[in-house]
């Protein structure tokens, strides 16, 4: 994403992962910061990209990074937030046969009516689109995939959007209105 973007600015709150993109992807603009305290101005980003995060922080702390997320968006600005599938069949089937949790640092997983209630409750923010990722197993969407890409991307998305409550991720769009 910096590569086609002017100006990005990289966060996360373990200074380990931001050392670590910053040697591997040759990533600059990098800062360590606790995404319920965001150490940025009212108004600064047109978009926040806001990927496989909210499941490692508590409900209250989804909240206020929402809140914080919102705050730091320009009015019309966009946020892309992703989390994994709660109820996801395989990761069902994974945790009751090996007893464990498939996401041992997981605090709160969401379902698809779970995170589209977190995301509705946020009165400056608008869902814009909400959609399903990987509905098909992965080792099924793997070989389609190697022997008829374009078929298989177009067969995902669809699927997606009919399946979305089923999907392995689930994919929003928000725009920040004025509240």
């Amino acid at each position: 994403m910096s590569g086609k973007n002017k100006i990005y600015i990289g966060s996360d709150i373990s200074v380990g992962a931001l050392k670590y993109a910053k040697r591997v992807y040759k990533i600059e603009n990098l800062i360590a910061a606790d995404c319920t305290r965001l150490p940025f101005k009212d108004n600064s980003f047109d978009f926040v990209v806001f990927f496989e995060v909210i499941e490692h922080i508590n409900v209250e702390e989804q909240k206020l990074a929402l809140r914080e997320i919102a705050r730091c968006l320009k009015n019309g600005g966009l946020l892309f937030i992703s989390t994994p599938n709660r109820e996801y069949l395989m990761k069902k089937i994974y945790e009751k046969i090996f007893r464990r949790k498939m996401y041992k640092f997981h605090k709160a997983e969401l379902s698809f009516k779970d995170f589209k209630f977190v995301l509705e409750r946020q009165s400056n923010l608008k869902i814009i689109r909400m959609m399903g990722q990987n509905i098909l197993p992965h080792f099924l969407g793997k070989f389609l995939y190697s022997v008829a890409p374009n078929f298989t991307k177009h067969l995902s998305n669809l699927l997606g959007k009919i399946f979305t409550s089923q999907a392995t991720h689930f994919i929003s769009v928000l725009e920040k209105i004025e509240a």
